[in-house]
């Protein structure tokens, strides 16, 4: 999926101070999207868009064991998943680390998330466009087949990828 960035941007220099000007910020982009707009709101910065399994090089490469741990430590929470994408987004509803970024269609979301752990500091909200047509559901095969590299230990990835990134 290829994210397009919006002619305007929440990245401003000078911060949006109000409810009413981060709505009028949100209708300015809104207004010039062709594609599906995504917000995301995090409280720093600094923060950036990278899925927690991916955060530290310990964690990627144990995502398996990760995930397959927290399924045998709490089996009922886990027992009405019926796709391992279901189980991905339980194990981030338990704040376990996976291959998963959150982001919503709701930029009054996106700025809770953003805000609620310290309303006064500089915190970010993100917009990320996507071409109409180009999103993914939680059921589509692209979806699927992301969701299952979770999976895989480091040699499997390493082998299914063989030849296909090139250098």
């Amino acid at each position: 999926m290829q994210f397009k960035k919006p002619e305007v941007d929440l990245f401003m220099p000078k911060a949006v101070t109000s409810l009413t000007g981060f709505i009028r910020k949100i209708e300015q982009t809104y207004s010039s999207a062709s594609g599906d707009l995504f917000y995301r709101g995090h409280p720093d910065l600094s923060y950036k868009l990278t899925p927690s399994i991916f955060r530290t090089e310990s964690f990627r490469s144990a995502e398996k064991n990760i995930i397959y741990r927290a399924m045998s430590e709490s089996p009922k929470e886990f027992d009405g998943d019926q796709y391992f994408f279901d189980k991905l987004v339980r194990a981030q509803h338990y704040g376990i680390p996976t291959r998963l970024l959150d982001l919503t269609i709701n930029p009054l979301i996106a700025l809770f998330f953003a805000c609620e752990k310290n309303p006064t500091a500089r915190s970010q909200v993100v917009v990320l466009e996507v071409p109409k047509g180009d999103a993914k559901f939680f059921l589509s095969d692209a979806v699927s087949c992301k969701a299952n590299l979770a999976q895989l230990t480091d040699p499997e990835a390493q082998e299914l990828f063989k030849g296909v990134i090139s250098t």
